[in-house]
């Protein structure tokens, strides 16, 4: 998100700027229709300027879901063993830690903490351009 505030939305004003001089010379001279050729106009801006960041949020989400369906299949592997087993670096790492005391086990972290970290991810990939 400070990328885009930093640099893509500065970027898109320098460019308005740098062609205010061809903007101006379409412009209807009368107030009225100024002002209303200036709304469309920016109205316009603010469109494609939406639907880039929609694209951007998009291709986040699309690459985010491509990384987790790697796993969908997991380690399986049915081939010869030959040096070595191929297998995908974990993404994430669940351990076992036996409780004693209620003779019971619980994994660290939870499968709870785990899709409730993965819904953050998403959250955070749409967030980002919310305030822009």
């Amino acid at each position: 998100a400070e990328l885009l505030e930093k640099e893509w939305v500065v970027e898109c004003v320098e460019m308005i700027k740098n062609q205010q001089s061809s903007i101006e010379s379409i412009v209807p001279p009368d107030e009225n229709g100024r002002r209303l050729a200036m709304e469309h106009f920016f109205s316009a801006i603010a469109t494609v300027m939406s639907n880039q960041l929609r694209g951007a949020v998009q291709k986040a989400l699309n690459d985010f879901i491509g990384l987790l369906e790697v796993y969908c299949s997991g380690n399986t592997y049915t081939g010869a063993y030959e040096r070595g087993l191929p297998t995908l670096k974990n993404a994430i790492v669940i351990g076992l830690e036996p409780n004693q005391s209620s003779a019971s086990v619980q994994f660290e972290p939870s499968f709870t903490d785990v899709s409730a970290a993965l819904v953050n991810c998403l959250a955070i990939i749409v967030l980002s351009v919310e305030k822009i």
